[in-house]
């Protein structure tokens, strides 16, 4: 067997499926993106619904999920990104519906990819608008999508030409000029390519559908052969190419997503997606998977000859047996990704299952990883997806690969007698007996506890059914992120690069639900002089009409501005305490970008003077107090760095009594850890001390330290010289103050 084969039948054989466990009860269990905001298969809607569960990908979450889409909605044909540097950190945030980590009831796995191509094309997108500006409310405007087969709101999922043997979902018109069944060959492949990578045939627009994954590599997957090894229960499969899965058994079509490599990892044919992290409930998986990441481990695929009706095999010797050629797809070549245990969440849950601790005091957070973007990212556009199995299991999910061979759920535990339906049938559901093992589990089974002879009551009480459902017990549940790109240039500072940015959208709790309200990402911070901020943020004009928010109806807009104090309750009649600095008094920012900042980049030439609190007043364009002309995009021009001190800072608009806590707490130290300082100081003391004995000796050769310097022994005096006086940092944001922090000498104590 050659070594390639053998490397690819070690995958195959020991796979860990994502989507294959034993589950007790049908697992619903949302994932949800925050940051970067997650689609969940949104655009432009401006419903409290999804429009579209099939556009871009299979999520399986609730339609209620996801943010409309951000940016100005003027561009034409292009994305109003996010744009962060190379080597900077980003922190990711999500929610889970069920139990996570090493204590809770369920098995779970978290996987964070991303997917990148170059800035200058649109080789994956959001799907953008390509017509005539209109207005939405005066000042208020946005450009329109006019290709014959896109709705007004961007969310049906790209078309595919009928004459394709693999065509499912939307489709062109059969007689189409451009792509219907009539048209050659050669003209038809040069036309799907252009279309494909987002340019113009004719009346379509490819640039207005989302795509993410390529044209090719969904043929590639219609055309490849399904892993007949895999746990499909009693799921009757409508196809055996990779697009059938237990979880998606029939022939609906998500966008140009492959099913089987949305719901297995690792997945043992190539995929077009790149490791950041795994996050995992049993950390003794994490070996195998690091080991198979495709970021380190090449993937083979088989190239079948031209003009071939068959499936493209999976396996090396299949494939040469069909005559294909067996083709290497490079690793690639980046490091393995971390792997760790996922923070202990509980069941029934979309909230923080996390705490950190800032200032002393611990802080309740959101499920987080913080990803450093790499260098391989500069110049690119990228989308971040999230991938996350659940099972409450009662048989080994992964095996265990400590003990070789171990356990698989395997096709060895299908169900021998066929499908049999949504109802179980009776046949393979009368297996299941607490007297016969561990057996797998099939739609909604009556599972016999007791037999007639233990059945002693006379009311035959022998049977208990259980709510299975066989497509969802393991199931793979999924967000991604819109289309984000990574500056070419490198950031210059000489610390590390922290992205500061928004998550949240419009309404309150229960309108925004499962999404969240406003907050800031991260929204405590403690880091040095040298550390560098990158301030950006992005708002929607795709929110639902009339939900709770302050300014211009279904809009989100967002700025900075440092506070008074962070208390709760009022110190005065006139709540000094809930508003910003008066701008001389700002310690955070410099006067230049504290006024950038506060008014959010408007550009009006004149804002309205505003005083009455009514509906006209608040939704009126020049209403700058309100942020109503600001940009949807915030970029700061610049990297920040901040003062020695502590600081909270927030929003202006964002703080009634539906949102009110839209803040920011920051706490910033020297570069120099106190016990840096302290070595400094004992060897500058010591250094000191040396040369005040050697004159002293010099000076007095007859003295006792003279004669010891003579003696050579200048080591043996003890010197106890001063310790350097830690600065106590204040911090606002609590009622004690912060520990103490590490001042530069020389520097003044934060006030």
């Amino acid at each position: 067997m050659a070594a390639c084969e053998r490397g690819a039948m070690r995958l195959l054989g020991r796979a860990v499926l994502l989507a294959s466990v034993i589950v007790v009860g049908t697992v619903r269990a949302d994932c949800y993106m925050h940051n970067p905001r997650g689609s969940n298969d949104r655009n432009r809607e401006q419903n409290s619904n999804r429009n579209n569960a099939n556009r871009l990908f299979n999520s399986q979450n609730n339609a209620a999920g996801g943010y409309p889409w951000a940016g100005d909605p003027t561009l034409v044909g292009q994305p109003d990104p996010l744009m962060f540097f190379a080597t900077s950190k980003l922190r990711l945030e999500w929610t889970i519906q069920h139990s996570c980590g090493p204590y809770g009831n369920a098995e779970c796995t978290l996987i964070i990819q991303y997917m990148n191509a170059p800035a200058s094309t649109n080789l994956i997108r959001d799907g953008y608008p390509t017509g005539p500006i209109t207005q939405r409310a005066p000042g208020y405007n946005m450009s329109t999508f006019i290709d014959p087969n896109q709705n007004a709101d961007g969310t049906n999922q790209i078309p595919l030409p009928p004459g394709f043997s693999y065509a499912t979902g939307q489709q062109f018109a059969a007689n189409d000029p451009y792509f219907g069944t009539g048209v050659d060959q050669a003209t038809l492949a040069q036309n799907w390519a252009t279309f494909c990578a987002g340019g113009t045939v004719g009346p379509y627009r490819g640039v207005e559908f989302g795509v993410h994954e390529s044209c090719a590599s969904y043929a590639r997957c219609r055309t490849t052969s399904r892993n007949q090894g895999l746990y499909t229960a009693d799921q009757a499969l409508g196809g055996n190419d990779a697009s059938y899965t237990r979880q998606q058994a029939n022939q609906n079509r998500f966008g140009l997503e492959c099913q089987e490599e949305r719901d297995y990892y690792p997945y043992w044919n190539p995929s077009e997606w790149k490791d950041i992290a795994v996050l995992t409930s049993n950390s003794s998986w994490c070996a195998y998977m690091q080991a198979q990441s495709q970021n380190i481990m090449d993937r083979y695929y088989c190239v079948m000859p031209a003009g071939a009706t068959a499936l493209a095999p999976i396996t090396q010797a299949a494939c040469v047996r069909s005559l294909g050629t067996w083709t290497r797809w490079p690793n690639w070549g980046l490091p393995a990704p971390p792997c760790i245990q996922h923070a202990t969440s509980r069941d029934n849950h979309l909230g923080n299952d996390q705490v950190e601790m800032f200032a002393g005091q611990p802080q309740p957070v959101t499920a987080n990883y913080v990803w450093t973007i790499p260098a391989s990212l500069r110049g690119q556009r990228f989308v971040v997806r999230f991938r996350y199995n659940i099972s409450a299991t009662t048989t080994d999910a992964y095996a265990d690969f400590n003990s070789p061979p171990g356990k698989m759920t395997n096709s060895a535990l299908n169900c021998q007698r066929g499908a049999v339906g949504a109802n179980g049938g009776g046949q393979c559901s009368n297996d299941l007996s607490q007297t016969g093992g561990p057996v797998a589990l099939y739609n909604n089974p009556y599972v016999l506890l007791w037999n007639a002879a233990q059945e002693n009551d006379g009311m035959q009480h022998r049977y208990l059914a259980l709510a299975v459902n066989t497509a969802q017990v393991g199931r793979t549940f999924q967000d991604r992120s819109y289309v984000m790109e990574v500056r070419q240039d490198m950031p210059k500072c000489t610390g590390q690069v922290i992205n500061l940015n928004v998550r949240g959208k419009r309404g309150n709790i229960v309108q925004a639900y499962p999404a969240v309200e406003y907050d800031w990402v991260p929204n405590h911070v403690q880091a040095t002089q040298q550390d560098c901020f990158d301030v950006q943020w992005t708002g929607s004009d795709f929110n639902p009409a009339g939900v709770a928010g302050e300014g211009a109806d279904q809009t989100d807009r967002h700025n900075l501005v440092e506070f008074q104090t962070a208390g709760t309750n009022p110190s005065s009649p006139d709540y000094a305490h809930l508003i910003p600095k008066w701008g001389p008094s700002v310690a955070l920012f410099s006067a230049a970008d504290a006024k950038m900042l506060a008014y959010a980049n408007q550009s009006l030439p004149a804002c309205a003077n505003l005083v009455a609190d009514n509906g006209n007043t608040n939704n009126q364009y020049s209403n700058c107090a309100k942020l109503n002309a600001a940009p949807n995009t915030y970029r700061h021009p610049t990297l920040l760095s901040f003062p020695i001190g502590g600081y909270v800072a927030g929003t202006t608009r964002n703080n009634n009594f539906s949102n009110r806590h839209q803040k920011l707490h920051i706490i910033i130290t020297s570069s120099i850890t106190t016990g840096v300082w302290i070595a400094i100081a004992v060897v500058t003391s010591i250094i000191v001390a040396s040369a005040g004995a050697c004159l002293y000796a010099w000076r007095r050769p007859n003295s006792s330290l003279g004669r010891a310097v003579k003696s050579l022994v200048y080591g043996r005096r003890a010197f106890d010289g001063p310790q350097p006086q830690n600065d106590t940092v204040k911090y606002a944001g609590f009622q004690d103050a912060a520990p103490a922090a590490d001042p530069a000498p020389g520097a003044p104590a934060a006030p």
